[in-house]
């Protein structure tokens, strides 16, 4: 029985799934740089006295 073809295949994983492991995590980092930049385009949150507020009346339409 030949062992060969096991031996390269036991190898050729063993050399490939760590480079897929760093690709994958090259993609994570990169995403998460992607939605940082992207956060921090988008305006800040409006401050308290930005906020809308009640008219002097109350709530429009209750009466």
């Amino acid at each position: 029985m030949d062992t060969t073809q096991w031996n390269l295949a036991a190898g050729t994983t063993a050399i490939i799934m760590p480079i897929i492991g760093v690709f994958v995590v090259a993609a994570l980092i990169a995403a998460f740089a992607y939605g940082r930049r992207l956060r921090a385009r988008q305006p800040a949150p409006p401050t308290p006295d930005e906020q809308p507020h009640l008219p002097e009346g109350g709530p429009v339409g209750e009466e």
